[in-house]
């Protein structure tokens, strides 16, 4: 028995006086909440989060978790091997002196009654937005101080599960820090026992959801049984249910200690009950969670404002462009913030706090905390935030770095040749997945629901590496192209050395033929299966083009099963996980009908972009400081040259990389976008969705839930959802750069004369009529050598370049994919061009000069 309440550092017992969850964790704080309002709970003791602290000190356990926090999720078929493996350390690990006599005085106090329960009280569970239910171990049937040792060793080990670790990252939980309180439990022998929602989980506030299974619960929170589901209204108490009511009265009674429960707490609460003998009694009560009500132009899932932080959507507006739903931003957030992270810590730079997100969202969109990313460089030694903003802005806007300080490129440290190496290691491992996984042609629709999620997890667990490879393969493009530009600087005036490197880097690029790799794959296709009248049929496009390809027999079905391969292998269209090539193909088809009448002979060829750097080198050496360097350092042969056509390789080396890691992970994007689409058409047909659609206003979370059975998100919350994201189609992009208040629009001041500035970021000039367009779909106007003008462009406009004469946006910088894009295609382009898409209007003519980095109106007369 107990006689009185004793307590230290290392144990309590739970009897109403107002925890502290840091000492008790949630799930603790939850059950002495209701003995406070005098609600039925078991007596309970708990061995706080410093008898864990303490035991985690011993030197294995303390490897293990330094291990865990830096590691990688296992493949999940090393899944249980792992969770048992940990579980074997946290046994094998002696417990500190003063932890095992707190364990012994507890079970002194509460075996002597009966068998108890052990049960997780962790600092990150029972939130309001991540519950952590059955994440975490239970234990039952406890009856000695040996068994309740090692009951509370495994508790520990539970913490640090795989499974656990998932959701933590899934839900952006910060694992620094965290512990776990054990609590232990007298042991009730339920005839019932389930869970009631005081507020329906799907959206019917007026209802109360009760579940009960026969005997303990544990299965029923794991997910393992299927319960008996009563609805209760709470204005009459009626019941509606399929199932025969357990007890007599049992619900009822349920419903009215549920209605209690919410008014003492002020909000809808998710309580687990049992009924014994005695009657009922609560084990554990927390917030029931549901995403945050969609409002105005936030659904949601938006970054909270940070009012000290500048933002900025440069940088990542090309790999999260546009409205970015719920369940892609849930997908690919936490993967895209793993890369930039890393990177930042291949750097040696100081990464901002977990709880810091360096990609954001607002109004749907995605931004980077620029101030958390300008902080990273000034971490760096001769690390300078004015060159960042720059980098990202096209200029630099903080007043304490408005001058060039002559401070290092953030990215500079990526020059080291490890640092390439594992850079290019990467992106070639990532690429080389991507192409095999692409080759396997599994037909995920036999797959049972288990196989399915686990072959997405190897998809998913890819493309954590993909992002990776990308972010860096980015970085080191832009230290070695910036690197190429001061190598220019040295000899040449800043405009002049930046025209230079354009040139160089283009003509490089045009050699290649990389193309973003999705186009020459379909230029392959009409290579090695096009024949002279599957070229006539591209060229004369006739409604019915597809079959009048497929009535010409062997040929036309071997061109149409080679282009389907083709199409399959170029994945998702802009981003991971999206709409794939294959299921919007009218794309494709005007590819192929533009690269039909493509006159290949326009490629750029090796000899005449060596023409290009021969030309340079007869420019620099006509320059007399030039040739006296030459004479009085003594060079027979000019090592200068030498250096610069090493860096012109290294540039244009790591700008393919960087295409080959976007198209890889555009790859398996396109594979994780094959399960989406089965996932939604089975959720669909079980009704648990009302329509397949509705899929992308789901989280990654709640997807994967509901295929195991998990209660869905109720029709109303989706059609919110959806309704948020149009509002925030229509009001537009975000600012160029925002502090932390809510992002507003371009209060730059808009040119009204003849002639627009901007970035030159691919040269050439180009006359032509202008055409505004603003999504994809909106292409079908671009008409041969209109002038492309737009806020941004992705990876899915790459087919608006064979059509456009020109290219002119208002974001983006010489290593756009824009510009790389134009720089392959030989397009002048102009960007950064502050409100383009506003003062410039559809069938004006205009003059694009990608050399000078500008943009004159003809029809606009001067001033």
């Amino acid at each position: 028995m107990i006689a009185t309440r004793r307590q230290n550092r290392l144990f309590t017992y739970l009897d109403g006086s107002d925890h502290d969850p840091e000492e008790v964790g949630g799930k603790a704080v939850g059950l002495d909440q209701l003995i406070a309002h005098g609600y039925p709970v078991p007596p309970a003791a708990v061995l706080t989060t410093e008898a864990y602290t303490d035991t985690v000190t011993e030197r294995s356990l303390r490897l293990l978790v330094d291990d865990l926090l830096t590691s990688s999720l296992p493949a999940p078929d090393r899944i249980a091997a792992e969770a048992a493996a940990i579980e074997r350390t946290f046994l094998a690990a002696p417990l500190p002196d003063r932890v095992e006599a707190a364990v012994k005085r507890i079970g002194t106090d509460l075996l002597d009654d009966g068998p108890v329960a052990v049960r997780s009280s962790a600092t990150a569970e029972d939130l309001a937005e991540a519950s952590f239910a059955g994440q975490y171990l239970t234990i039952t049937d406890i009856t000695t101080t040996d068994d309740l040792m090692i009951a509370v060793r495994r508790c520990w080990a539970s913490l640090w599960s795989p499974a656990a670790r998932a959701y933590r990252r899934r839900h952006r939980i910060p694992e620094t820090g965290i512990a776990m309180a054990v609590i232990v439990q007298r042991q009730v022998s339920p005839h019932w026992s389930g869970v009631a929602f005081t507020s329906d989980p799907q959206g019917r506030e007026h209802l109360i959801r009760i579940e009960a299974v026969p005997g303990m619960g544990e299965a029923l929170v794991s997910g393992k049984v299927t319960p008996a589901d009563y609805l209760v209204r709470k204005d009459t108490l009626e019941v509606s249910s399929t199932s025969p009511e357990p007890q007599p009265g049992l619900v009822e009674d349920l419903a009215r200690l549920s209605l209690r429960i919410e008014s003492s707490f002020g909000a809808p609460q998710d309580i687990e009950w049992a009924y014994d003998d005695t009657g009922l009694c609560l084990l554990q009560m927390r917030p029931i969670t549901t995403s945050a009500l969609p409002t105005g132009m936030d659904d949601g899932f938006d970054t909270k404002h940070n009012p000290a932080t500048t933002y900025t959507p440069h940088g990542v507006i090309e790999m999260l462009p546009g409205v970015v739903s719920p369940l892609l931003w849930t997908i690919n957030a936490p993967m895209l913030e793993n890369a930039f992270r890393a990177t930042f810590t291949d750097l040696g730079g100081q990464n901002p706090p977990d709880d810091r997100p360096i990609v954001s969202r607002f109004r749907g969109r995605a931004a980077l905390d620029l101030s958390a990313i300008c902080e990273v460089a000034a971490s760096l030694p001769g690390g300078d935030p004015a060159e960042v903003e720059r980098q990202y802005l096209g200029r630099a806007i903080s007043t304490t770095t408005a001058e060039k300080t002559g401070g290092i490129h953030l990215f500079s440290a990526l020059r080291s040749r490890q640092a390439q190496k594992r850079i290019v290691d990467e992106v070639h491992l990532t690429a080389a997945a991507a192409h095999a996984i692409s080759q396997l042609d599994i037909d995920i629709s036999t797959l049972p629901v288990r196989k399915l999620v686990a072959y997405r997890q190897r998809i998913r667990d890819l493309a954590w590496r993909g992002y990776t490879a990308e972010v860096g393969a980015s970085s080191a493009a832009g230290a070695t192209y910036r690197a190429l530009e001061l190598l220019l600087e040295r000899w040449l005036p800043e405009h002049e050395a930046a025209s230079w490197a354009q040139l160089l880097s283009r003509d490089a690029m045009r050699t290649s033929a990389l193309r973003g790799d999705r186009t020459s794959g379909l230029q392959d296709v009409l290579a090695r299966q096009g024949t002279p009248a599957i070229t006539r049929l591209l060229e004369e496009s006739p409604p019915d083009l597809e079959d009048r390809i497929a009535a010409l027999d062997n040929p036309g079905l071997a061109f149409l099963n080679a282009l389907e391969t083709a199409v399959r292998a170029m994945g998702s269209r802009a981003v991971y996980g999206d709409t794939s090539w294959s299921e919007d193909n009218i794309w494709i088809w005007r590819q192929l009908q533009i690269l039909s009448k493509e006159d290949r002979s326009e490629t750029t060829t090796p000899r005449e972009a060596a023409e290009s750097f021969t030309n340079l080198h007869r420019y620099l050496a006509s320059d007399k400081k030039w040739r006296r360097i030459r004479v009085l350092t003594g060079q027979f042969v000019d090592m200068r040259a030498r250096w610069l056509r090493r860096q012109v390789a290294e540039t244009t080396r790591f700008l393919e990389l960087r295409e080959q890691a976007k198209s890889a992970l555009l790859v398996l994007g396109g594979e994780e976008r094959r399960i989406i689409v089965e996932a939604s058409r089975r959720l669909a047909a079980s009704r648990q969705l009302p329509d397949a659609d509705f899929v992308e206003y789901l989280t990654d979370a709640e997807l994967e839930g509901m295929l195991f059975g998990a209660c869905g998100v109720s029709r109303h919350e989706l059609e919110t959802r959806r309704e948020v994201g149009r509002a925030c189609v229509a009001a537009g992009p975000l600012d160029d750069h925002f502090d932390g208040g809510q992002p507003g629009v371009d209060l730059r001041e808009i040119p009204t004369g003849k002639r627009l500035p901007g970035w030159a970021t691919s040269p050439g000039r180009a006359r032509g009529t202008v055409r505004v367009i603003s999504s994809l779909a909106e292409g079908v106007r671009l008409e041969k050598g209109d002038v492309l003008v737009a806020h941004a462009t992705d990876p899915s406009w790459t087919p608006l370049f064979l059509t456009a004469g020109a290219v002119v946006l208002e974001t983006g910088g010489p290593l756009a994919h824009a510009a790389i894009v134009a720089r392959e295609f030989g397009l002048p382009a102009v960007l950064n061009v502050p409100q383009a898409t506003r003062i410039l209007t559809d069938g004006e003519h205009v003059v694009v000069d990608g050399t000078l980095g500008f943009v004159d109106r003809e029809d606009v007369v001067s001033s």
